[in-house]
């Protein structure tokens, strides 16, 4: 191996610099509206890109936009794999942009960033801001010119305490910082890290880590903030009433120039001054009669000094009521309300409502303030904006994560007793339904300004916080590339491929359609779907155990990530964005002893006591991290680096298969998949962020170890011994035993991992044992084939999991057309109806009231697992086998005789015996 780490040196000293390459990019839904730092990914091809290599960016006009890049991950030869790259883009430059390959990019000058002792100072040209390295304040101050905008943003919380028998008392915490780190320091992109803990502010109990990092982009007028914590608390007793973050706002003008809007539905905002110049009498202008002063005050204006008035108009100024506290709530994803009121010793009053907040807060006067918008507001319920003290010399805006005005944040289980996994397919485990070391990641923008910002441009801030302002490589561009392995482009050039991409785009759409139908939102929730439905209830099984939240299983975060890449459409980016972003954080565990696993489907995300590493795996993640540069992805990949340790504590198995009837001399025991092949996964996505070897030796001793074994991926009866010091597995069974028990090695991501890794490694012994095992794990048990003299051996490997794609990719590298006919008959088994018509399999009915509580759409076949299959091998096998899809006649006829011989069956259970 050290030969091999002394190649990957020299290629990448000597790899080839393609200048003149393009790369056509295209935005992810619509272009920004505003001046926007956007952030991407683009990969290369092997060989194509060097580490040093530098690029350009240009639109339609020709000009030139200022760009930074970085590699995100390298080869096995040393050449670049993904680059990230930054650039502030303005609305005139948005069209028809294009990344080059140049040998000498211009130089550019941006983005300042200077650190001390005590403080670091971005200077992005647009604002200062200024991030403290201890104390409770991340930022100290923001100024934009010479107006100092903000000060003090720092972290709340806020604990409901539950300890004295019918009383409840509160105690506050804010951040305390432990760390801050420049993670990129310009010249277009500053990213800087700031990590600590919730300190009481009365003693001395430190705990719910974070993580917050700013992005700040030259000239961009916004800052993105992306917000993590980590419950490391005691489920039984820590009940977390509020969750949020507080900037201070200095006030500088007269009351009545002081402003508070919310964005509300849609394009709706309200907007209001903190004392409006209104009441009984008309106030006007001293010299300007028929001047509206306050139509001037509610367009935003600049309302002259009360001496500019009239004595009678001066009373009325010192009259009418000031307010100073205002509020936006949203508890339910279903309705929202917004309440003022003038001190904290009189009373609030409602002022308006609607259904759905967009999550944007403004609090300033007409020369400078903040606004900031919590991404996904209303799906993440319960949340909440507010300003306090806009009366006084600094008010104090506060986004809410979680709103103290609603429910304590409860994290006990749903029950206080287990439910197995016969009654309730629940792998209920004693003292493991613990959200002990879970996450839940915020994406917020905050937005700085020196003069108050019109309503329409407020609106559209708000527009632009919560959709998707992202950059990306054409899925054309994409799929040449090779990039997340196998997969293919929309194809309707024929009838049955027509069918097949009519389903792709049906699951999709009804999905969404369910989401909103049985409200699949919440702080804990948001992005996750359900795993069955209860055709009976009309509902999906929400409280049945394992029934419940998918958590990953099956993989549908590949799905929606899959045709995310082949469609480049944003409402599926959205989907599958939210999706990882919860799996990655809620389903999976960041510190303590299961650090790197994930928790099995359930009620509560972590109930379930199967804690596993499929469910962790780095691989669900790679999308989000290379296409959107996202670092706090780029964490997560690395916390589950390491997960094999886990399994000597955390054996998979020790349950259904207990080690004392299973042994082994090793310290841990596993399946090469789902559990090895998770690991695959996660060392190979490190190898190739790091170029750390250790891990690729891992992938190799485990091939190694599985391709001497006497039957190949079937081997075995049960679990394999292990040792994560090595990677090495060992087999302690007898030689003729055979499993085909390992159906999870394919479905939860391991097929996908070895579409790259079979490439990515090329170790030939272990590539030929898994073409070995594609081609016989879904041939029929009863098939010919298998007592051909050379196939004998295999006679018993057979599958009892529909992976068509397994068969399909044997076919490709076998060359075998027998084996893409079996993989296609099995897809599209349920293509036609009774009738013989193409059917389509997402079709849904209405049901209606009282059967439910308002009209939902429903499909009772329809459930995730077997969506997330198949679609996956729909998008595969198009690819692997595209050129052999059947054509509709011939499925008509194969069709026909099912129906034949169903009838025969029915009519043989009929006669009398």
């Amino acid at each position: 191996m050290r030969l091999k780490t002394l190649f990957l040196f020299l290629a990448a000293i000597t790899g080839i610099t393609v200048a003149g390459q393009t790369v056509d990019l295209q935005w992810i839904g619509e272009p920004p509206v505003q001046t926007t730092g956007v952030n991407w990914g683009v990969p290369f091809k092997k060989g194509e890109i060097k580490p040093d290599q530098q690029f350009q960016l240009s639109n339609s006009a020709g000009k030139n936009i200022p760009l930074q890049s970085w590699v995100m991950a390298r080869h096995g030869d040393g050449s670049v794999k993904w680059v990230g790259f930054s650039a502030t883009i303005e609305p005139g430059q948005a069209s028809g942009l294009k990344l080059s390959a140049v040998r000498t990019a211009e130089k550019i000058s941006g983005i300042d960033v200077q650190e001390n002792n005590s403080t670091i100072t971005v200077n992005n040209g647009f604002g200062k801001y200024v991030f403290s390295k201890k104390g409770e304040n991340l930022l100290e101050r923001i100024t934009v010119g010479e107006t100092e905008v903000a000060r003090n943003g720092r972290l709340l919380l806020s604990l409901e305490d539950r300890s004295k028998a019918n009383i409840i008392t509160y105690k506050d915490f804010t951040s305390e910082i432990k760390n801050v780190t420049v993670e990129q320091n310009g010249p277009i992109r500053a990213v800087v890290k700031v990590e600590g803990v919730h300190k009481a502010v009365d003693g001395n109990r430190e705990w719910l880590p974070f993580v917050v990092r700013f992005y700040i982009n030259n000239n961009a007028e916004q800052a993105k903030i992306v917000h993590t914590i980590i419950y490391d608390g005691d489920q039984e007793t820590d009940f977390i009433k509020g969750l949020g973050i507080e900037f201070d706002v200095p006030l500088r003008e007269q009351a009545y120039n002081r402003h508070v809007r919310f964005s509300g539905e849609g394009e709706g905002l309200w907007s209001e001054p903190i004392q409006p110049l209104s009441g009984r009498r008309v106030l006007q202008y001293k010299d300007v009669p028929f001047g509206n002063v306050y139509a001037d005050q509610i367009a935003g204006k600049r309302i002259p000094e009360p001496e500019q008035f009239t004595e009678q108009g001066q009373y009325l100024i010192s009259h009418w009521a000031i307010w100073s506290d205002f509020r936006l709530t949203q508890l339910s994803p279903d309705g929202f309300t917004i309440r003022k009121r003038t001190n904290d010793q009189s009373t609030w009053i409602g002022t308006a409502g609607d259904n759905r907040a967009s999550g944007l807060v403004l609090a300033g006067d007409v020369s400078g303030g903040i606004a900031v918008s919590l991404k996904n507001f209303w799906q993440s319920y319960p949340n909440e904006l507010e300003v306090e003290g806009m009366s006084g010399n600094s008010a104090k805006l506060r986004v809410w994560m979680w709103s103290p005005r609603g429910d304590a944040m409860d994290l006990r289980h749903y029950d206080v007793i287990g439910h197995d996994l016969e009654a309730a397919y629940e792998d209920y485990q004693e003292g493991l339904a613990t959200p002990y070391g879970v996450a839940r990641t915020s994406e917020l923008t905050l937005y700085a300004f020196n003069e108050l910002p019109s309503k329409e441009k407020t609106a559209q801030l708000a527009f632009d916080a919560q959709r998707s302002v992202q950059l990306m490589a054409s899925p054309e561009y994409l799929h040449a590339a090779g990039a997340f392995g196998v997969w293919s482009l929309p194809d309707r050039s024929s009838d049955m491929k027509n069918w097949i991409e009519d389903q792709i785009d049906g699951y999709i759409e009804f999905y969404q359609r369910a989401i909103e139908d049985h409200k699949w939102y919440g702080f804990w929730n948001y992005g996750d779907v359900m795993h069955s439905y209860n055709p009976a209830r009309h509902t999906w099984n929400y409280d049945i155990g394992g029934n419940a939240w998918a958590n990953t299983e099956l993989s549908p975060d590949l799905w929606l990530w899959y045709a995310f890449i082949r469609s480049g459409r944003d409402d599926i980016f959205k989907m599958a964005q939210a999706m990882t972003r919860h799996t990655s954080e809620v389903d999976m565990y960041h510190i303590g002893d299961m650090a790197g696993l994930g928790t099995r489907h359930n009620v509560s995300h972590w109930g379930c006591g199967a804690k596993e590493a499929r469910i962790g795996q780095a691989w669900w993640k790679r999308f989000y991290y290379y296409l959107t540069t996202d670092e706090r992805m780029g964490d997560i990949m690395h916390e589950a680096a390491d997960a094999d340790y886990q399994m000597i504590k955390w054996d998979p198995l020790r349950l259904a298969l207990p080690r004392d009837q299973y042994p082994t001399k090793q310290p841990a025991r596993l399946r090469w998949g789902p559990d090895w092949i998770a690991f695959v996964g996660n060392w190979y996505t490190e190898w190739e962020r790091t170029g750390n070897e250790k891990y690729l030796d891992k992938i190799i001793a485990g091939m190694n170890s599985l391709s001497n074994l006497p039957n190949g991926l079937y081997t075995g009866k049960g679990p394999y011994g292990y040792d994560p010091e090595t990677g090495k597995i060992y087999y302690e069974g007898q030689r003729d035993w055979v499993s085909n028990s390992n159906h999870l090695g394919n479905l939860m991501g391991g097929f996908e991992v070895m579409m790259e890794v079979y490439d990515g490694v090329e170790h030939k012994k272990f590539n030929e044992v898994y073409v070995k095992y594609a081609k016989f794990y879904g041939l029929p048990q009863d098939d010919p084939i298998r007592n051909n003299r050379e196939n004998r051996p295999y006679k018993n490997w057979w599958g009892h999991f529909s992976t068509p794609r397994l068969g399909a990719f044997a076919s490709r590298e076998l060359n075998d057309p027998y084996l893409a006919k079996l993989a296609w008959s099995e897809l599209l088994r349920n293509a036609f109806d009774m009738d013989g018509n193409l059917r389509s399999i997402t079709e849904t009915k209405t049901i209606n009231p009282p059967d439910v509580l308002y009209p939902i759409e429903e499909n009772t076949g329809i459930g995730t697992n077997g969506t997330a299959q198949w679609n996956l091998n729909a998008i595969i096998m198009l690819e692997l086998i595209g050129d052999q899809v059947p054509a509709k006649a011939d499925l008509e006829q194969e069709a026909a005789k099912r129906r034949e011989m169903m009838q025969q069956r029915r009519q043989m259970r009929q006669q009398p015996r």
